[in-house]
């Protein structure tokens, strides 16, 4: 992942159903973020991060504030 900037498309919060999350599970949510190129992506993050940097759809973020993680954007 590059250090360029991405805005936020879409936020989908993570669907547990009448279960709920399992113990000790990290609450995720996917972001559809899209590029200065028109690219687009989604990137699955902590929910906390969201919260933590007040995200929200509109958003122009960079995603170096996110440790690296095993789901890089595929464009």
């Amino acid at each position: 992942m590059t250090d360029e900037k991405w805005v936020i498309l879409e936020i989908h919060d993570a669907d547990y159903g009448c279960e709920g999350p399992c113990p000790g599970a990290v609450p995720m949510d996917e972001l559809l973020l899209k590029n200065a190129f028109g690219e687009t992506c989604w990137k699955l993050i902590p929910e906390r991060v969201l919260i933590e940097q007040n995200w929200h759809e509109g958003d122009e973020i960079d995603l170096s504030v996110i440790e690296q993680t095993d789901n890089p954007c595929e464009t």
